[in-house]
């Protein structure tokens, strides 16, 4: 990954951090949404199932959906740092 890249992904975590999100609760609920979503699973019923706020959800789960099935972890967390959606979490 480019520097720049890197820099916009360390931003985001940051302000995530700063407004009481961890780096591990980040990622884990990306994974959540990933495996609910593989298994076919609507936005309602993950946000339901993870009590998550729905708007974070439908923008996670688009991300999963224009995704390439083989994105990494890290791939998919800096598309959702990109566009800002992380900072929606809290």
């Amino acid at each position: 990954m480019c520097n720049l890249g890197y820099g916009v992904y360390e931003r985001g975590m940051e302000r995530g951090m700063e407004r009481g999100i961890e780096k591990g609760e980040m990622r884990t609920l990306l994974n959540q949404v990933r495996k609910k979503y593989r298994k076919g699973k609507s936005c309602d019923e993950i946000a339901d199932e993870l009590e998550t706020d729905l708007f974070v959800i439908e923008q996670i789960y688009e991300v999963l959906e224009n995704a390439e099935p083989d994105s990494t972890e890290k791939e998919l967390l800096d598309i959702l740092v990109s566009k800002n959606i992380l900072q929606n979490m809290v």
